[in-house]
Protein backbone atom coordinates (compact mmCIF):
# COMPACT_ATOMS: atom_id res chain seq x y z
CA UNK A 1 0.00 0.00 0.00
CA UNK A 2 1.41 2.98 -0.90
CA UNK A 3 1.42 5.59 1.74
CA UNK A 4 3.76 8.81 2.10
CA UNK A 5 5.21 7.25 4.76
CA UNK A 6 5.55 4.45 2.33
CA UNK A 7 6.47 7.30 -0.13
CA UNK A 8 10.17 6.63 0.49
CA UNK A 9 9.67 3.28 -1.08
CA UNK A 10 7.45 4.52 -3.17
CA UNK A 11 9.51 6.05 -5.49
CA UNK A 12 13.00 4.39 -5.56
CA UNK A 13 14.06 1.86 -4.38
CA UNK A 14 12.47 0.37 -7.26
CA UNK A 15 15.77 0.34 -9.45
CA UNK A 16 17.76 -0.12 -6.15
CA UNK A 17 19.52 -2.93 -7.32
CA UNK A 18 21.04 -0.81 -9.94
CA UNK A 19 22.42 1.91 -7.56
CA UNK A 20 26.60 0.45 -7.00
CA UNK A 21 26.80 0.81 -11.03
CA UNK A 22 25.00 4.00 -10.81
CA UNK A 23 28.14 4.96 -8.24
CA UNK A 24 30.50 3.98 -10.27
CA UNK A 25 31.91 5.77 -13.10
CA UNK A 26 29.55 8.94 -12.48
CA UNK A 27 29.71 12.17 -11.38
CA UNK A 28 29.99 12.81 -7.60
CA UNK A 29 26.93 13.44 -5.57
CA UNK A 30 25.54 14.08 -1.83
CA UNK A 31 23.87 11.38 -0.65
CA UNK A 32 21.28 12.36 2.03
CA UNK A 33 21.93 8.79 3.88
CA UNK A 34 24.70 6.19 3.90
CA UNK A 35 22.33 3.53 2.99
CA UNK A 36 23.31 -0.20 3.27
CA UNK A 37 21.54 -2.72 0.41
CA UNK A 38 21.22 -6.18 0.98
CA UNK A 39 19.58 -8.93 -1.29
CA UNK A 40 15.92 -10.46 0.53
CA UNK A 41 14.97 -12.98 -2.57
CA UNK A 42 16.21 -14.03 -5.77
CA UNK A 43 19.19 -14.81 -7.91
CA UNK A 44 20.78 -12.97 -10.78
CA UNK A 45 19.27 -15.97 -12.71
CA UNK A 46 15.90 -15.48 -13.87
CA UNK A 47 13.05 -18.32 -13.49
CA UNK A 48 9.91 -18.78 -11.76
CA UNK A 49 11.13 -21.46 -8.61
CA UNK A 50 9.57 -21.06 -5.49
CA UNK A 51 11.21 -21.88 -2.35
CA UNK A 52 13.99 -20.62 0.09
CA UNK A 53 14.86 -17.08 -1.93
CA UNK A 54 13.01 -18.33 -5.07
CA UNK A 55 13.31 -16.77 -8.45
CA UNK A 56 11.79 -14.21 -10.36
CA UNK A 57 11.66 -12.49 -13.30
CA UNK A 58 11.33 -8.98 -14.29
CA UNK A 59 10.03 -7.68 -11.01
CA UNK A 60 8.10 -4.85 -11.17
CA UNK A 61 6.32 -3.55 -7.84
CA UNK A 62 6.30 -4.56 -4.21
CA UNK A 63 4.16 -4.43 -1.37
CA UNK A 64 3.60 -5.39 2.72
CA UNK A 65 1.56 -6.02 4.63
CA UNK A 66 1.87 -5.57 8.77
CA UNK A 67 3.11 -9.33 9.12
CA UNK A 68 6.01 -8.30 7.39
CA UNK A 69 4.98 -10.56 4.46
CA UNK A 70 5.92 -8.94 1.15
CA UNK A 71 3.78 -9.31 -1.80
CA UNK A 72 5.82 -9.04 -5.63
CA UNK A 73 4.11 -7.95 -9.03
CA UNK A 74 6.50 -10.68 -11.08
CA UNK A 75 6.08 -9.10 -14.28
CA UNK A 76 7.82 -11.65 -16.30
CA UNK A 77 6.23 -14.87 -14.74
CA UNK A 78 2.43 -13.04 -14.70
CA UNK A 79 1.70 -14.03 -11.14
CA UNK A 80 1.96 -12.39 -7.82
CA UNK A 81 4.56 -14.13 -5.81
CA UNK A 82 4.67 -13.83 -1.31
CA UNK A 83 7.92 -13.81 0.30
CA UNK A 84 7.35 -14.41 4.21
CA UNK A 85 9.32 -13.41 6.89
CA UNK A 86 11.10 -16.42 6.86
CA UNK A 87 12.82 -16.11 3.37
CA UNK A 88 10.53 -18.80 1.77
CA UNK A 89 8.76 -17.73 -1.86
CA UNK A 90 5.21 -19.04 -2.72
CA UNK A 91 3.25 -17.82 -5.88
CA UNK A 92 0.15 -16.38 -4.20
CA UNK A 93 -1.67 -16.37 -7.41
CA UNK A 94 -1.61 -16.92 -11.63
CA UNK A 95 -0.15 -19.97 -13.28
CA UNK A 96 3.89 -19.09 -14.03
CA UNK A 97 4.12 -18.24 -18.10
CA UNK A 98 0.67 -18.15 -18.22
CA UNK A 99 -0.81 -14.72 -19.28
CA UNK A 100 -4.61 -14.79 -18.98
CA UNK A 101 -7.48 -12.81 -17.31
CA UNK A 102 -9.13 -15.47 -15.23
CA UNK A 103 -10.52 -14.83 -12.20
CA UNK A 104 -10.27 -17.52 -9.07
CA UNK A 105 -7.91 -18.57 -6.23
CA UNK A 106 -4.21 -19.31 -6.41
CA UNK A 107 -3.21 -20.94 -9.36
CA UNK A 108 -7.01 -20.87 -11.16
CA UNK A 109 -6.36 -16.96 -11.55
CA UNK A 110 -4.19 -15.77 -14.36
CA UNK A 111 -2.73 -12.34 -14.71
CA UNK A 112 -1.09 -10.68 -17.86
CA UNK A 113 2.13 -8.73 -16.84
CA UNK A 114 0.95 -7.80 -13.67
CA UNK A 115 3.13 -4.47 -13.04
CA UNK A 116 1.54 -2.69 -10.16
CA UNK A 117 0.56 -3.65 -6.70
CA UNK A 118 -0.70 -2.26 -3.28
CA UNK A 119 -2.16 -3.49 -0.05
CA UNK A 120 -4.83 -1.77 2.26
CA UNK A 121 -5.72 -2.21 5.83
CA UNK A 122 -7.83 -5.23 5.78
CA UNK A 123 -4.95 -7.09 4.08
CA UNK A 124 -6.28 -6.83 0.21
CA UNK A 125 -3.94 -7.05 -2.41
CA UNK A 126 -4.34 -4.53 -5.60
CA UNK A 127 -2.93 -4.99 -8.58
CA UNK A 128 -2.91 -3.42 -12.07
CA UNK A 129 -3.01 -5.91 -14.23
CA UNK A 130 -1.18 -4.31 -17.30
CA UNK A 131 -1.89 -6.07 -20.20
CA UNK A 132 -5.01 -6.58 -19.97
CA UNK A 133 -6.11 -3.23 -18.94
CA UNK A 134 -7.78 -4.28 -16.01
CA UNK A 135 -7.68 -3.72 -11.93
CA UNK A 136 -7.35 -7.42 -10.13
CA UNK A 137 -8.24 -7.05 -6.35
CA UNK A 138 -6.33 -10.59 -4.15
CA UNK A 139 -8.15 -10.97 -1.02
CA UNK A 140 -6.48 -12.29 2.09
CA UNK A 141 -7.35 -15.76 0.90
CA UNK A 142 -6.21 -15.66 -2.09
CA UNK A 143 -9.42 -14.96 -4.10
CA UNK A 144 -8.79 -13.13 -7.37
CA UNK A 145 -11.68 -11.09 -9.05
CA UNK A 146 -11.78 -8.10 -11.41
CA UNK A 147 -12.18 -4.64 -9.55
CA UNK A 148 -12.72 -2.72 -12.62
CA UNK A 149 -12.41 -2.99 -16.35
CA UNK A 150 -12.79 -5.72 -18.57
CA UNK A 151 -9.82 -7.84 -20.07
CA UNK A 152 -8.33 -7.32 -23.18
CA UNK A 153 -10.76 -4.24 -24.12
CA UNK A 154 -8.69 -1.19 -23.24
CA UNK A 155 -10.14 2.34 -23.41
CA UNK A 156 -10.96 5.89 -21.07
CA UNK A 157 -15.04 5.20 -20.27
CA UNK A 158 -15.93 5.69 -16.57
CA UNK A 159 -18.21 3.76 -15.35
CA UNK A 160 -18.94 1.01 -12.51
CA UNK A 161 -16.86 -2.41 -12.36
CA UNK A 162 -16.72 -3.88 -15.69
CA UNK A 163 -18.11 -0.97 -17.26
CA UNK A 164 -14.99 1.03 -16.87
CA UNK A 165 -11.91 1.29 -19.40
CA UNK A 166 -7.90 1.67 -18.80
CA UNK A 167 -5.27 1.76 -21.27
CA UNK A 168 -1.92 -0.12 -20.04
CA UNK A 169 -2.46 0.48 -15.93
CA UNK A 170 1.20 0.20 -14.33
CA UNK A 171 0.93 1.64 -10.66
CA UNK A 172 -1.91 1.44 -7.81
CA UNK A 173 -2.09 2.96 -4.35
CA UNK A 174 -4.69 2.66 -2.15
CA UNK A 175 -6.16 5.27 0.78
CA UNK A 176 -7.03 4.78 4.18
CA UNK A 177 -10.55 5.08 3.12
CA UNK A 178 -10.20 1.85 0.46
CA UNK A 179 -10.36 4.37 -2.85
CA UNK A 180 -7.76 2.78 -5.53
CA UNK A 181 -5.99 5.25 -7.28
CA UNK A 182 -4.52 3.91 -10.67
CA UNK A 183 -1.76 5.64 -12.89
CA UNK A 184 -3.45 5.51 -16.28
CA UNK A 185 -0.21 5.19 -18.53
CA UNK A 186 -1.66 4.86 -22.07
CA UNK A 187 -4.39 7.28 -21.26
CA UNK A 188 -2.39 9.68 -19.30
CA UNK A 189 -4.55 10.29 -16.78
CA UNK A 190 -5.15 9.36 -13.23
CA UNK A 191 -8.17 7.37 -12.22
CA UNK A 192 -10.25 6.62 -9.05
CA UNK A 193 -11.70 3.53 -8.09
CA UNK A 194 -14.46 3.69 -5.17
CA UNK A 195 -14.59 0.76 -2.61
CA UNK A 196 -17.98 0.05 -4.64
CA UNK A 197 -15.84 -0.44 -7.61
CA UNK A 198 -16.97 3.29 -9.54
CA UNK A 199 -14.38 4.70 -11.46
CA UNK A 200 -13.30 8.21 -12.32
CA UNK A 201 -10.92 10.42 -14.21
CA UNK A 202 -9.41 12.00 -11.21
CA UNK A 203 -7.39 14.51 -13.34
CA UNK A 204 -5.68 14.82 -16.71
CA UNK A 205 -7.61 14.09 -19.66
CA UNK A 206 -7.19 10.80 -22.51
CA UNK A 207 -5.05 10.87 -25.06
CA UNK A 208 -3.69 14.35 -24.04
CA UNK A 209 0.12 15.00 -23.14
CA UNK A 210 2.27 17.69 -21.46
CA UNK A 211 2.61 18.94 -17.86
CA UNK A 212 0.11 21.52 -17.55
CA UNK A 213 -0.90 22.01 -13.83
CA UNK A 214 -4.94 22.49 -13.40
CA UNK A 215 -7.64 21.10 -11.30
CA UNK A 216 -9.64 17.57 -13.14
CA UNK A 217 -9.75 17.37 -16.64
CA UNK A 218 -7.50 20.98 -17.27
CA UNK A 219 -4.02 18.97 -16.10
CA UNK A 220 -1.90 17.26 -18.26
CA UNK A 221 0.39 14.77 -17.74
CA UNK A 222 3.30 13.41 -19.79
CA UNK A 223 3.32 9.78 -18.87
CA UNK A 224 1.96 8.84 -15.07
CA UNK A 225 3.99 5.64 -14.08
CA UNK A 226 4.41 5.95 -10.41
CA UNK A 227 1.53 6.80 -7.93
CA UNK A 228 1.29 7.43 -4.28
CA UNK A 229 -1.13 8.33 -1.22
CA UNK A 230 0.12 10.04 2.01
CA UNK A 231 -2.58 9.65 4.85
CA UNK A 232 -3.78 13.51 4.46
CA UNK A 233 -5.16 12.04 0.69
CA UNK A 234 -2.83 13.62 -1.46
CA UNK A 235 -1.37 11.64 -4.28
CA UNK A 236 2.05 12.03 -6.06
CA UNK A 237 2.79 11.41 -9.02
CA UNK A 238 5.99 10.12 -11.21
CA UNK A 239 5.49 12.00 -14.08
CA UNK A 240 8.01 11.93 -16.94
CA UNK A 241 10.71 14.62 -15.46
CA UNK A 242 8.64 15.77 -12.74
CA UNK A 243 6.99 14.77 -9.52
CA UNK A 244 2.78 16.05 -9.91
CA UNK A 245 0.71 16.46 -6.41
CA UNK A 246 -3.34 16.19 -6.66
CA UNK A 247 -4.97 17.23 -4.34
CA UNK A 248 -7.91 15.79 -2.55
CA UNK A 249 -10.40 17.51 -4.65
CA UNK A 250 -8.04 16.84 -7.80
CA UNK A 251 -5.75 20.04 -8.02
CA UNK A 252 -2.63 19.01 -9.55
CA UNK A 253 0.71 20.93 -9.29
CA UNK A 254 4.52 20.51 -10.49
CA UNK A 255 6.18 19.18 -6.80
CA UNK A 256 9.47 18.83 -7.95
CA UNK A 257 11.34 18.80 -11.29
CA UNK A 258 10.77 20.70 -14.33
CA UNK A 259 8.47 19.26 -17.78
CA UNK A 260 11.19 21.05 -20.25
CA UNK A 261 14.60 20.78 -18.16
CA UNK A 262 15.69 16.82 -17.29
CA UNK A 263 18.52 16.71 -15.89
CA UNK A 264 20.26 15.05 -13.12
CA UNK A 265 20.12 18.09 -10.45
CA UNK A 266 19.37 17.86 -6.92
CA UNK A 267 17.62 20.79 -5.64
CA UNK A 268 13.98 22.31 -3.90
CA UNK A 269 11.07 22.02 -6.05
CA UNK A 270 11.17 22.97 -9.06
CA UNK A 271 14.74 23.73 -8.95
CA UNK A 272 15.57 19.86 -8.74
CA UNK A 273 16.13 18.05 -12.33
CA UNK A 274 15.16 14.32 -13.38
CA UNK A 275 15.84 12.94 -16.73
CA UNK A 276 13.88 10.25 -18.74
CA UNK A 277 16.37 7.24 -19.31
CA UNK A 278 17.16 6.58 -23.11
CA UNK A 279 16.36 3.29 -23.01
CA UNK A 280 20.00 2.72 -24.23
CA UNK A 281 20.79 1.15 -20.46
CA UNK A 282 23.29 3.76 -20.32
CA UNK A 283 21.76 6.36 -18.30
CA UNK A 284 22.50 6.87 -14.31
CA UNK A 285 21.31 4.80 -12.08
CA UNK A 286 20.39 5.78 -8.76
CA UNK A 287 17.97 7.04 -5.62
CA UNK A 288 16.87 10.57 -5.44
CA UNK A 289 15.83 11.75 -2.00
CA UNK A 290 12.11 14.37 -1.46
CA UNK A 291 11.74 16.33 1.11
CA UNK A 292 9.49 15.44 4.45
CA UNK A 293 5.25 16.96 3.25
CA UNK A 294 2.31 15.38 5.07
CA UNK A 295 4.51 13.37 7.07
CA UNK A 296 6.21 11.32 4.33
CA UNK A 297 9.96 11.08 2.70
CA UNK A 298 9.93 10.29 -0.90
CA UNK A 299 13.12 8.58 -2.78
CA UNK A 300 13.22 9.03 -6.26
CA UNK A 301 15.40 6.07 -8.09
CA UNK A 302 17.34 8.01 -10.92
CA UNK A 303 18.02 6.06 -14.54
CA UNK A 304 18.64 9.22 -16.23
CA UNK A 305 16.46 10.17 -13.83
CA UNK A 306 13.21 9.57 -15.15
CA UNK A 307 10.66 9.50 -11.52
CA UNK A 308 8.82 7.00 -12.97
CA UNK A 309 8.62 4.31 -10.82
CA UNK A 310 6.99 4.18 -7.88
CA UNK A 311 7.55 7.23 -7.13
CA UNK A 312 8.56 4.37 -8.92
CA UNK A 313 10.40 4.51 -12.01
CA UNK A 314 9.71 3.97 -15.34
CA UNK A 315 11.24 2.42 -18.74
CA UNK A 316 13.55 0.39 -16.77
CA UNK A 317 16.56 -1.93 -17.96
CA UNK A 318 18.26 -3.75 -15.98
CA UNK A 319 19.98 -7.55 -15.86
CA UNK A 320 18.67 -8.92 -12.66
CA UNK A 321 16.04 -10.58 -10.91
CA UNK A 322 16.59 -9.97 -7.31
CA UNK A 323 14.72 -8.50 -4.34
CA UNK A 324 17.05 -6.16 -2.43
CA UNK A 325 16.45 -4.08 0.78
CA UNK A 326 17.56 -0.51 1.98
CA UNK A 327 17.85 0.81 5.08
CA UNK A 328 19.80 3.44 6.71
CA UNK A 329 22.82 2.06 9.15
CA UNK A 330 20.48 0.51 12.41
CA UNK A 331 17.28 1.38 11.41
CA UNK A 332 14.17 0.41 8.95
CA UNK A 333 11.64 2.76 6.87
CA UNK A 334 8.13 1.21 6.13
CA UNK A 335 6.61 1.96 3.19
CA UNK A 336 6.20 0.89 -0.42
CA UNK A 337 6.43 0.98 -4.14
CA UNK A 338 6.48 -0.55 -7.18
CA UNK A 339 9.45 -1.41 -8.07
CA UNK A 340 10.60 -0.29 -4.76
CA UNK A 341 11.12 -0.90 -1.01
CA UNK A 342 8.37 -1.86 1.58
CA UNK A 343 8.34 -1.88 4.92
CA UNK A 344 12.41 -2.23 4.75
CA UNK A 345 12.44 -4.22 1.60
CA UNK A 346 13.43 -3.29 -1.47
CA UNK A 347 13.52 -4.37 -5.26
CA UNK A 348 15.55 -4.77 -8.27
CA UNK A 349 14.15 -2.89 -11.21
CA UNK A 350 12.37 -4.30 -14.41
CA UNK A 351 14.70 -5.62 -16.96
CA UNK A 352 12.19 -4.60 -20.13
CA UNK A 353 10.66 -1.43 -21.02
CA UNK A 354 7.27 -1.46 -20.87
CA UNK A 355 5.20 -0.54 -23.99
Amino acid sequence: MRSFSSLFCFIGPILLALLPAAVSGQPNYTYATPYAITTLAGTTSAGHEDGVNGRFFQLADVAVDAAGNLYIADTGNHIIRKRAPNGTVSTLAGVATVPGTADGTGTAAQFAAPSGIAIDGSGNLYVADRNTHIIRKISPAGSVTTLAGTGLSKGSTDGLGAAARFNTPVAVAVDAGGNVYVADLGNRTIRKITPAGNVTTLAGSPGQSGSTDGTGASARFYGPEGIAVDAAGYLFVADGGTIRKISPSGETITFAGSADNWATVDGTGTAARFAYADGSGRSRQSVRQLPQQHGAQGIVHRRGDHPGGHFRPAGQHGWRWIVRALHPPGRHRRGCGRQCLCARLGQQHDPEDRP
